[in-house]
């Protein structure tokens, strides 16, 4: 049995915040996956997620919806760059302890796009996971 993840700021894949904030609202088409959402993403925007392949064999496996996920940023001055118009001013999105980061875009104002819930999540993948995000860290801290 796998031990239980410690949570540390470390290298947390957790988001640790009560909330985020984000712009627009969560059109999404009923039968869309959070797999969809990460390929749209990626597809559409160009967008550069790195996202590894055994994270998203677990959320296919373990049928993870996109209206699970959401976009948002750690500010509401930040969530102000993806409003618009069309989206309206950001607001605040809460979330529990279990919130997953699955990735981030890394833009300046960076946008996270989180699982609400990951506790359903096998707990080995989440500690691959946990060390796949802590060895990209080393990698950048590298000289």
């Amino acid at each position: 049995m796998p031990r239980t993840m410690e949570r540390s700021k470390e290298t947390s894949i957790y988001w640790q915040r009560p909330y985020g904030w984000r712009a627009g609202s969560r059109n999404i088409e009923p039968d869309a996956s959070a797999v969809d959402v990460i390929r749209y993403e990626q597809e559409a925007y160009c967008n550069d997620l790195d996202v590894p392949d055994f994270l998203l064999e677990e959320l296919t496996h373990k049928q993870v919806s996109a209206r699970e996920v959401v976009w948002v940023c750690r500010t509401r001055q930040h969530a102000k760059r993806y409003s618009s118009q069309d989206t309206g001013q950001p607001y605040q999105e809460d979330f529990g302890r279990n919130a997953l980061i699955l990735v981030t875009d890394h833009e300046a104002e960076t946008g996270y796009l989180l699982l609400s819930d990951a506790s359903r999540l096998d707990p080995v993948v989440l500690e691959q996971y946990a060390r796949y995000r802590k060895a990209q860290q080393a990698n950048v801290q590298k000289p």
